[in-house]
């Protein structure tokens, strides 16, 4: 869990046009932050099998 007790769930709906540029700056961003942010210890991410577009992010 993050050093300030909280989990955090995030529900992103993104546009279909903007997907593939979203996953690629959310990889980016979450790797940085898995680094350099003290308490992150875990991030996952994954989209609907129905709708690709929702991404839910949990991080801990």
């Amino acid at each position: 869990m993050a050093s300030d007790g909280i989990v955090r769930l995030s529900k992103i709906e993104v546009r279909p046009e903007y997907l593939d540029a979203y996953l690629k700056y959310a990889t980016e961003v979450g790797e940085i932050s898995l680094r350099r942010e003290p308490g992150v210890l875990t991030m996952y991410a994954v989209r609907e099998k129905e709708n690709p577009c929702r991404i839910t992010i949990l991080e801990t």
